[in-house]
């Protein structure tokens, strides 16, 4: 129903755009505490797709759930940042600040290729700590912090961040911009990439141009449950649907088979 929403207030409405942007949404508020054993549910989701095919329907519809809500619950921006960080000095000192929080990045193809350059130092570090936070959204995680010859900079260590990102790139920028290096070192395995290679859809006749009131009362309560379980250091175990439960069985059991056949090449083990 999210996606729905956000699909019908898009100007060019494509599915993929809207789904990514769903999912981005709820892993932003719900990312730390609702768990899976041994993890938060936040995500690293990438959207692939032609220039001119609508790509800012995804900010624009996380916006417009914030905008929605921001009466009822003006903290709902805690859960989201449309910064980009200059390293990983940075994103480390924002993920401190807030528990769980979604990165909406633009045109991510391109800082990609600037993760991939090893003269780029501040993107490489950056590169370094998005892999490491990626794993320490759980309740047992601890996130190290930073530590300046001013100890009024330091950064402390903090207990479980639910960092999320959604980025959107052209297939080609995307693709030009990977590395081997970057499979190896478990980069890459932690992003997944959603690809739409339709053409530019027509222009939506009745684009919504508000969140409806009864979707903005449940988002205000998620919201809000997400802030209360946050204060009182509690968490909301996630259990799985019994059909979803032997998808991922079985598909857990592929990973492992596609790693042990991959035997050394640790860029294919990486990947599965």
């Amino acid at each position: 129903q999210i996606a729905q929403l956000i699909h019908s207030a898009a100007m060019r409405p494509v599915p993929e755009v809207a789904i990514v942007a769903a999912l981005g949404l709820l892993a932003g508020v719900c990312g730390k505490r609702w768990v899976i054993p041994k993890s938060g549910l936040n995500l690293y989701l990438v959207l692939l797709a032609k220039s001119g095919i609508g790509k800012e329907a995804m900010h624009e519809g996380i916006s417009m759930f914030i905008h929605g809500v921001q009466a009822k619950y003006p903290g709902v921006h805690e859960f989201f940042d449309f910064s980009e960080y200059a390293s990983g000095q940075a994103l480390t000192k924002a993920a401190a600040e807030r528990s769980s929080f979604l990165q909406v990045s633009s045109e991510f193809g391109r800082r990609l290729k600037r993760m991939s350059e090893a003269n780029d130092k501040a993107l490489q570090d950056l590169r370094t700590t998005m892999t490491k936070l990626y794993s320490k959204s759980g309740p047992e995680a601890f996130v190290g912090g930073i530590s300046y010859s001013d100890k009024e900079k330091n950064v402390g260590t903090v207990s479980g961040i639910a960092y999320s990102m959604i980025g959107d790139s052209t297939p080609g920028t995307f693709r030009e911009a990977l590395t081997e290096d970057m499979m190896e070192d478990g980069f890459m395995s932690r992003f997944t990439v959603v690809e739409h290679e339709g053409d530019r859809p027509p222009e939506n006749p009745f684009p919504i141009t508000a969140l409806p009131e009864g979707c903005a009362a449940w988002f205000a309560e998620l919201v809000t449950q997400a802030m209360t379980l946050d204060q009182n250091n509690a968490y909301q175990p996630v259990t799985r649907e019994h059909h979803a439960a032997e998808m991922l069985d079985a598909f857990n059991l592929e990973c492992d088979a596609s790693i042990n056949r991959a035997g050394d090449d640790n860029s294919r083990r990486q990947m599965w």
